[in-house]
Order: structure tokens, then C-alpha cells, then sequence
């Protein structure tokens, strides 16, 4: 099926519902304050052409995850200064649990803290840096870690942090970056090492301010930003080339499960028989079946506010969520805001955000959860 023929429901149409999620609890995950900055940095770049993102090197920006019920329409920086459970870091992009352990992923580590005694430890690799995504295993005892920066996933154990499986596109076919730089890695790193990546032949610099960063966004030839488990597999989203791929983890051998999509984010179980995914460009949520074909689409292109400074740009659907009660939370960029959805009673709430926060997720934080009865409101949600 073509992508553009998915049946959409247009989310402009669903009934404004004042009430709606404001018992839920979450995460919210900002990865940098440079939002406004962002916003005309990525205009520009639509008015030249050319793929996104940079071709040099930068310095990780500052971030915060934390938490909050999420029941304000308008969301400040107060939010995070008043937050009995906050974490300061460089570019925090995913929260995961695994039991009481709480796993932050930054920049070029993982942070573990455990929600009832407070502990907390870090995890870093000479592998990781950009990382994007840390899905924990159904067992708990690994984590998957998606290191955008080296166009890899790679699996640690949670308890000693041994690596025990990393696959890196580079060496698996995807070796040309979108302006034809040739990407190639000519040493993997030993007893702890960077890895020795050329670019055009010429060592690259992967290093930024002392922290493992990788490759730029430009050079990266496939900006994975997600993975996770999929039985023996691993499902893999492919911002370039707008694609979900399934990898064999025995082999490595990749197939490419589903195409089309314009710079997608994250990838969610919706039920036992279904994903789905941000097709962020598109500013959709697309929906699809366990073998990867779309079912039905929400639109949320038709929903006012957008942004003046983005008035010239395309839309921008970070991460969407799964919350209690089979709602939905989505990071609106082109908005600045979080968009509570129900589905199924065609009812939205939109939550709004300042300007220059980079938002990346708003992480469901569950009844059973100890942060939950730090933020004064344990009751479960109503979903009124």
C-alpha cells in the first residue's frame, strides 16, 4: 500500500476535551533549549535543499527529563524547578523502566536510579554517542541501546554493562552518506578505544568537548534513532532513508520492513497486533499491523497554532506515547505543544509548551511506579 492511500482520521476533527488526561502522569523529556534557534536552522535548510542536520561537529547541549501530572495547559520552565523527580544532562532523549531501575539515556551514556532507594549509576561505551533510544529486554537483563552518532545498536547487560551484540550499518551495506561521503570502519576499538571510522578516507573526529559524539547528522548515512526487540530480531527506524527494517540478530542481515515515511520517530506496540510510529514530517501517526502493513492514520497537519517562526516549514511529529486508558501523547514541534489524544472517543487536549524547549518524549509513568506517589496525585486516571 502507498503510503499517501492510508485511510486518515484528521485529528482537527476530534471534540476539544478540557478534562482529558489531567491525572496522567509522566516523563517529559526536553533534549535542549535551543528550540527557537532550531527553528530557523531548519527553515534555512528547507529554502537551500539538501539533507538536515549538520556537517560538523558540535557540543552536546544541556537537557532535562522530569516529572509531572499533566494536568496545566501551559507548561513552563517552573515545571522542571518544582519537579520532586528532575535530571539534568547532556541531550536526554529516552526514559525506559526496568522493575524500579529508571534509565535515562543521554548523550554518550545511560543513567540508572533506582525510584525507591535513590541510587543511582552510569553506564558509557566508546560505542555510544548521540544516543537516541534505550528499550529495555522483556527479561530485563539487557538494554538496547540505539548510538545514532556510529549508525549503530548496541545491546549491554543491565547489571555489568557488557556489550553482548552490536550492529552497526556501516558495515552492513550502508557506507554512503546522503551527499556521497563514503563512511567506512577501519577498526571497531579495543579494551575500551574509540572506534577508527574513516570519512572519504581521512580519520574522522568523533570526539566533542571531551564526550564520544560520533559523526554528524549529515554524515551519518542512516541517523538510526530507534530500536527494539522483536523476538530473536531487532526492529530498526531509519530517519534517511524513512524506513523501518527488521535485523537478524544471529546474522545481521537486514530486510526492510516498511518505506515511505518522512523522518520517522520511535516505534510502539499500540496491542498485541499493532505498531505504530511517528511519520514526523507527515504529521501523522501511522498505524500498522505486525507484519508492517499501515492500517489507518491521525492527522494532526490541520490543528492550529503552529509557530510563527515555522510558518515557512513542514510539520514536525516527535515521539508519540501510550498512556493509561489507551491514550495517546504526542510531541508537537511545528506547535510547541503536547497533544493528549483518545481515539476512540474522538476527544483531544492540547497542552502548551515554551517556545525554545526541544521536546523529544512525554514518557507514561504508571500507577505502580514509585515516582507516581512522589508528584502528590497517585490515583489512576479517569481519562475524563
Amino acid at each position: 500500500m502507498i503510503l499517501d492511500d492510508v485511510p486518515a482520521v484528521d485529528v482537527m476533527d476530534f471534540d476539544e476535551a478540557p478534562s482529558l488526561g489531567r491525572d496522567l502522569a509522566a516523563l517529559v523529556v526536553i533534549k535542549g533549549f535551543h528550540q527557537i534557534e532550531q527553528n530557523e536552522r531548519y527553515t534555512r535548510r528547507l529554502i537551500e535543499g539538501g539533507p538536515l542536520g549538520r556537517i560538523d561537529i558540535r557540543e552536546y547541549r544541556q537537557g532535562v527529563a522530569f516529572a509531572a501530572i499533566l494536568d496545566e495547559d501551559f507548561l513552563s520552565d517552573g515545571n522542571f524547578s518544582r519537579s520532586e523527580v528532575c535530571f539534568f544532562g547532556l541531550e536526554p532523549h529516552w526514559v525506559d523502566f526496568a522493575g524500579d531501575w529508571m534509565i535515562i539515556a543521554f548523550g554518550d551514556e545511560l543513567l540508572f536510579y533506582d525510584c525507591r532507594s535513590g541510587e543511582t549509576r552510569r553506564l558509557k561505551n566508546a560505542w555510544f554517542g548521540q544516543i537516541h533510544s534505550a528499550v529495555v529486554s522483556p527479561d530485563r537483563r539487557h538494554v538496547l541501546v540505539t548510538s545514532t552518532g556510529f549508525d549503530s545498536i548496541v545491546e549491554c547487560e543491565i547489571q555489568t554493562g557488557l556489550v553482548t551484540w552490536r550492529w552497526c550499518a556501516w558495515e552492513h551495506g550502508f557506507d554512503v552518506a546522503g551527499e556521497g561521503h563514503q563512511i567506512r570502519l577501519a577498526d571497531h576499538g579495543a579494551g575500551g578505544a574509540s572506534p577508527l571510522v574513516l570519512v572519504d578516507g581521512r580519520p574522522a573526529v568523533l570526539t566533542s568537548g571531551g564526550r564520544q559524539f560520533g559523526l554528524p547528522m549529515r554524515l551519518q548515512t542512516c541517523h538510526i534513532n530507534h530500536a527494539r526487540y522483536a523476538g530473536g530480531d531487532v526492529l530498526a527506524v531509519f530517519f534517511h532513508q524513512g524506513a523501518v527494517f527488521r535485523i537478524d540478530r544471529r546474522t545481521g542481515a537486514h530486510i526492510e520492513c516498511l518505506r515511505g515515511l518522512r523522518c520517522p520517530h520511535g516505534l510502539f506496540p499500540a496491542n498485541a497486533a499493532e505498531y505504530f510510529i511517528s511519520d514526523t514530517q507527515s504529521g501523522r501517526i501511522l498505524f500498522l499491523d505486525r507484519e508492517f502493513a499501515p492500517k489507518r492514520a491521525l492527522g494532526i497537519a490541520n490543528l492550529p497554532n503552529i509557530v510563527a517562526a515555522r510558518s515557512r516549514a513542514t510539520e514536525w511529529l516527535q515521539c508519540t506515547d501510550l498512556h493509561e486508558g489507551g491514550l495517546l501523547c504526542a510531541v508537537d514541534v511545528h506547535r510547541s505543544q503536547i497533544h493528549i489524544l483518545d481515539v476512540a472517543a474522538r476527544r483531544r487536549r492540547s497542552i502548551n509548551a515554551p517556545r525554545h524547549w526541544a521536546m523529544q518524549r512525554v514518557v507514561p509513568v504508571t500507577p505502580a511506579n514509585p515516582i507516581r506517589a512522589r508528584l502528590g496525585r497517585p490515583e489512576a486516571p479517569t481519562g475524563a
